[in-house]
């Protein structure tokens, strides 16, 4: 098996959201290696005293045992453009250091910046929709199907009843994207989480 990873993001010497790395990190052992003992990383990560002030990636690596840690420097890279890439095989449920089968796929990038990979239902959902064949019922219908899923098409319409209630502020969130993208800021940054 490959070693597990986290990157962690270091600005100014502080350490960045450890409570949600130290849960995956903690959630990847248990269930990868049966390993029932949480590590705790703010005991773990001593940050080196000649570390500057600026943005650093810290790469824990992992297994049974935390194998490695590096601090890298930051590089913000700039997204203009998205290559949508359909992959049904990927399994990326954790967060493993091997990471082949990504590249592999952001390679076929073309001349974009950047990829969203797009898995199975929601893929053919989309499709369909664009096409005008469907409407938002159909993932609803194809994960009913699936065996994988625990639950009905109708267990799952009930659970999510009227859809709009589950949108808050997405017509803002994908208008505030697309402009980004297109190079055109609007809004302010939080309305997009």
């Amino acid at each position: 098996m490959s070693l597990l990873l986290e990157t962690i993001k270091i600005e100014k010497r502080q350490i960045y959201n450890l409570e949600w790395h130290n849960a995956r990190l903690n959630k990847s052992r248990n269930a990868l290696l049966g390993i029932n003992e949480s590590l705790d990383l703010a005991n773990i990560i001593k940050i080196p005293d000649d570390l500057g002030e600026g943005t650093y990636r810290c790469r824990v690596l992992y297994g049974k045992e935390i194998d490695e840690i590096q601090f890298l420097p930051h590089q913000t890279r700039i997204v203009r453009s998205l290559q949508m890439i359909h992959c049904d095989d990927i399994e990326y449920g954790y967060k493993y250091a091997d990471r082949h089968k990504l590249e592999e796929l952001f390679d076929k990038r073309g001349d974009c910046d950047e990829i969203l990979i797009i898995k199975e239902h929601a893929v053919a959902t989309a499709l369909a929709m664009r096409e005008g064949k469907a409407d938002g019922t159909l993932l609803l219908t194809k994960l009913g199907e699936d065996a994988r899923f625990p639950g009905s098409e109708a267990a799952l319409a009930l659970m999510i009843g009227d859809a709009s209630d589950l949108l808050g502020s997405v017509d803002l969130q994908v208008e505030t994207f697309a402009s980004m993208v297109a190079g055109e800021p609007r809004g302010e940054p939080d309305t997009l989480f």
